[in-house]
């Protein structure tokens, strides 16, 4: 029914990235193909043409169906549930880029010149996935079926809000696989079969992974690995061989300590280790190049030795770090620096401190 509807929010989409913005009305609350969104673009400017037959198409099928099947205009998208048959008119609608179903038979996607995106909710039939398909998430699912497999377009597979506690090793074989997005799942451990792909953006985040494994630098396409949310305790050093990671994030897991090695992550540009149990800093911290820093609300008490000229925020807010008139004097990377601090550091004796050092960062508390 319309009220249990993924698209909500219309009239108003907003884009980090204003180039891929593309005339929308409503999306899902979370938009699962936002992600690569050029060819979505292209295809929906080829697919327009087709848009004014298509509503003519669905305000019939309504008429019989009722909120069964919706289409939304902007997103290009059709939502089909609770249908014991797919009626013929549906495979006559040309504009169709994303496909919605819940509690329907098989569906031959074959008749969607533009589809790009599908997300079966729940049990589905066996689905033959058309080259057009970059995208395909996984709701409400107890597995990943076998016949994604025929899908070797795929570039985007997500899983969310399911059951499921292993990747089959079938996944392996979508050679185009390079985003993953797997959230709020019972996954115990981050699939190894992946580091086969050309994973270069692994998110695994509210499930239950309890460690990041001695293997994790086979992931060597990598840039971006997001953990958080996870009950982790333990992290291999082997983290830090990832050749190309540049975004970590390991916030709200259960951490306690980074294990040494931490400097040699040359090409890292991020890190978050928000609400953590992190404990104090590796030793080596201070050989990272300029990053963006944050440790909001981790049971630390001193600032590590940052290295950081060049970074544009160090987030330290929350944090029950001592009163910084211990900070040692070998510190020319303050300097130009936003730093935000708790809001109970007298803020004029940090003032007059930094004037002793001979440096002029810009200190604010939130």
């Amino acid at each position: 029914m319309l009220h249990n509807s993924p698209f909500i929010n219309p009239f108003e989409v907003k884009f980090i990235n204003p180039q891929y913005a593309v005339s929308l009305t409503v999306l899902p609350p979370k938009p699962t193909f936002i992600k690569k969104l050029k060819p979505v673009t292209t295809m929906g400017n080829s697919a327009d043409r087709y848009i004014k037959r298509d509503m003519r198409t669905i305000k019939r099928l309504r008429k019989k169906y009722g909120d069964k099947i919706q289409f939304h205009i902007g997103a290009h998208a059709l939502h089909l549930e609770n249908l014991e048959e797919i009626p013929d008119p549906i495979y006559k609608m040309k504009s169709v880029i994303c496909i919605f179903m819940e509690n329907v038979p098989k569906i031959d996607l074959s008749h969607f010149p533009y589809l790009y995106f599908i997300e079966p909710i729940g049990p589905s039939e066996p689905l033959e996935i058309p080259e057009t398909v970059k995208s395909v998430s996984f709701r409400k699912a107890s597995e990943i079926p076998e016949w994604i497999v025929s899908g070797q377009s795929i570039e985007t597979l997500r899983v969310r809000d399911s059951q499921i506690t292993s990747f089959p090793e079938y996944v392996a074989d979508l050679p185009n696989l390079d985003y993953v997005v797997v959230e709020n799942t019972a996954l115990t451990s981050i699939p190894r079969m992946l580091t086969k792909l050309p994973i270069k953006e692994l998110e695994i985040k509210h499930s239950q992974i309890r460690e990041v494994p001695d293997w994790v630098d086979e992931f060597v396409y990598l840039e971006k690995l997001d953990l958080s949310d996870n009950p982790i305790k333990n992290v291999s050093p082997n983290l830090y061989k990832i050749p190309n990671l540049r975004n970590l994030d390991l916030s709200y897991t259960l951490i306690e300590e980074l294990p040494e090695g931490i400097g040699n992550m040359k090409q890292i540009k991020y890190i978050y280790i928000d609400n953590t149990k992190l404990k104090a800093f590796p030793s080596d911290i201070g050989n990272l190049p300029p990053i963006h820093f944050s440790f909001d609300n981790i049971p630390v008490e001193e600032l590590p030795p940052l290295n950081l000229d060049g970074a544009h925020a160090i987030l330290l807010d929350e944090a029950p770090l001592k009163y910084p008139l211990d900070w040692k004097h070998d510190l020319d990377w303050l300097q130009n620096h936003k730093i935000i601090v708790p809001d109970w550091w007298d803020m004029e004796e940090v003032h007059v401190q930094c004037r002793i050092l001979g440096v002029n960062p810009k200190v604010f508390t939130k």
